[in-house]
């Protein structure tokens, strides 16, 4: 009940929400007077068992068709939901209204799929989910097609209408995804101004480069171009659209600017000055892990490589002969920073190896930037492109 006494589902159909399992697990309701007070649809409260974001409608029913053909049909509602199932598209799925979220996508990618058609509402709400729902799907490499739903219809209104066999021809009619957005984008800018189409250009760009697989990325950046008319080199190597690949390096080294490289180093190097004599088996850890290549700054590279090697010689760790022996007065101060933080030393062994791994996936991270920004320059060939794009996914590999 509301507080004010009114039945919660009261002119509404009730709808059970079942998990992938078949176990109800809440309940949606959808009205069917336009004066039934709050939205289209409703849903009991989340649970521990039920959360908006996670749960596909329509799994239970649809699960074993999805992964055998590897393509999912996505509405919006729970009603078209069900009928499409009963119409004969048993690889249907809905997301409790239009908050499709990426646990979602991730499920229907665990299930193998390789195609994903939206046949959200044809309005403008529909569209603007249709766009970011595509986007879940397009970063990970996955195909996207929009089904062009008429003006006002959505997919139960259109099967009553007009029959399962004139839906399927609607599938036929699918459009791309990039052709999709770039076409409702365009909507909302004047591409006749030169501004208008630079805005549309350079929002959808940046869009296509923040998805992960390289190849989608630079496939989707020539169709771009293509459905712009505008030259390849433009959209590849424009200006300031490129993604960041260094962390900015700050000169003056206090724990108050010390950028993330700089404090990552030193934490590494803390524990080797200051326990590395009475506990050799953390240089043994580290020897075995990483190299001098591993350390982005100039101090914290230079610093590993003189205890490294005066450890090597059985010089000893002399604190103060280090500090005298430090040429550079930047990497004085970087020791000097390093010694005023204390150490637990009872967990030296865990907190070095944490950080051991959070540096392997800084030079990982690293590795597969420089591999993205030389495949988004333009300036390779499509061979180069394809080179590029395996040694990517071997790097994937390595991280797994």
């Amino acid at each position: 009940l509301f507080s004010k006494g009114r039945e919660f589902f009261a002119d509404r159909i009730t709808i059970p929400i079942r998990d992938a399992m078949g176990g109800v697990i809440g309940f949606s309701a959808r009205k069917y007077k336009e004066e039934t007070f709050g939205g289209k649809y409703i849903n009991t409260a989340e649970t521990l068992l039920f959360k908006k974001s996670k749960v596909l409608f329509g799994l239970f029913f649809s699960r074993n068709q999805i992964a055998k053909e590897r393509k999912v049909l996505i509405v919006e509602g729970q009603i078209d939901a069900l009928r499409l199932i009963y119409s004969g598209f048993a690889w249907t799925v809905a997301g409790q209204g239009t908050a499709f979220g990426e646990e979602m996508a991730k499920e229907l990618i665990q299930l193998g799929v390789k195609e994903v058609f939206l046949a959200l509402d044809g309005d403008d709400a529909g569209r603007e989910a249709s766009c970011k729902i595509g986007n879940l799907f397009q970063k990970e490499g996955i195909e996207v097609f929009v089904v062009p739903l008429p003006e006002k219809w959505d997919p139960d209104l259109f099967l009553q209408e007009k029959g399962a066999e004139k839906f399927k021809e609607l599938i036929d009619q699918k459009v791309d995804y990039l052709t999709f957005l770039v076409e409702h984008r365009a909507k909302h800018l004047n591409l006749q101004s030169p501004a208008g189409k630079s805005e549309l250009i350079q929002l959808i760009a940046k869009q296509i480069r923040e998805w992960d697989q390289p190849v989608m990325v630079h496939e989707s950046l020539k169709k771009l171009a293509k459905l712009t008319h505008t030259p390849e080199g433009v959209i590849g190597t424009e200006e300031g659209s490129l993604p960041q690949i260094h962390i900015k390096r700050s000169s003056n080294i206090t724990f108050s600017k010390m950028n993330l490289d700089q404090i990552l180093e030193a934490d590494l190097l803390r524990w080797l000055i200051l326990m590395g004599q009475e506990e050799p088996k953390l240089f043994s850890l580290v020897e075995k892990n990483l190299t001098p290549d591993h350390f982005f700054t100039s101090a914290g590279k230079g610093l590993y490589e003189k205890i490294l090697r005066e450890t090597k010689e059985g010089k000893g760790m002399d604190l103060l002969s280090l500090m005298i022996d430090l040429e550079s007065s930047e990497w004085q101060h970087f020791l000097a920073e390093i010694l005023q933080k204390k150490i637990n030393r009872d967990k030296a062994i865990p907190c070095l190896t944490e950080t051991i791994q959070k540096m392997l996936e800084r030079q990982w991270m690293r590795k597969r930037e420089e591999i993205k920004m030389q495949i988004y320059s333009g300036a390779s060939s499509e061979e180069e492109v394809l080179t590029l794009a395996r040694r990517f996914d071997q790097l994937k590999k390595e991280k797994k």
